[in-house]
């Protein structure tokens, strides 16, 4: 059987939780910065790099919960296949 400290199910949920709460972030940013638009170009600049890179990291935390889903279904299937190879003897 394949163990794990953390279960696979918890750590995926947990990222998209972490991804979606980011989001709202982004938005405040998108919108401060448009408040700055009157002449600030620089401080506008500064607050959009940081909006796309909030939503960079929101789209990483996705992902990674993706793999960490498809992680858990792997060993799942592994724990499920191992009778079979107990019995084929080798």
């Amino acid at each position: 059987m394949i163990t794990d400290i953390r279960p696979g199910t918890a750590r995926s949920s947990a990222l998209r939780a972490a991804a979606f709460g980011m989001f709202p972030m982004a938005i405040a940013l998108i919108v401060m910065s448009t408040r700055l638009s009157d002449g600030a170009d620089v401080a506008r600049y500064i607050v959009w790099g940081a909006a796309v890179f909030v939503v960079l990291c929101a789209i990483g935390m996705l992902a990674g919960a993706g793999r960490a889903a498809r992680r858990e279904r792997d060993r799942a299937t592994l724990d499920a296949l191992e009778p079979l190879r107990a019995a084929d003897g080798r």
